[in-house]
């Protein structure tokens, strides 16, 4: 869970490649209701360590994130085609939720880990 009484949370993903990715994040307030994210847009770009480029994209224009609205859900996701195709990294997020305003906010950041697939 991510709390809003907070600044943005620093956490680490890990992501074995040839895996089908599937997060689930809860967006809480101080006394852990889940925040309304109706309306909002989102964004999480993982870049390689240099920042060179984007690995990998999870947004909900590309489909790979999706909002729950009063759940205060986003889900990350992304099939065993598109991770098997990812290096062996630990590269560098940050996810940013836009509200209907036009108000965006960096909710978490930190590293993103894609281990090599051993068996394929």
């Amino acid at each position: 869970m991510l709390n809003t009484s907070m600044s943005a949370g620093n956490y680490s993903f890990i992501l074995t490649q040839g895996e089908t990715f599937n997060r689930v994040i809860t967006y809480t307030d101080i006394n852990n209701n889940p925040i309304n994210l109706t309306g909002f847009t989102g964004d999480m770009m993982v870049r390689s360590p240099l920042g060179e480029g984007v690995l990998i994209e999870f947004s909900t224009t590309n489909g790979a994130m999706v909002l729950g609205g009063t759940a205060g859900t986003i889900t990350l996701s992304a099939n065993s085609t598109t991770t098997i195709a990812l290096p062996a990294v630990v590269g560098n997020y940050d996810l940013f939720l836009t509200s209907g305003a036009m108000v965006a906010s960096c909710l978490l950041f930190g590293a993103f880990e894609i281990q090599e697939a051993v068996t394929t």
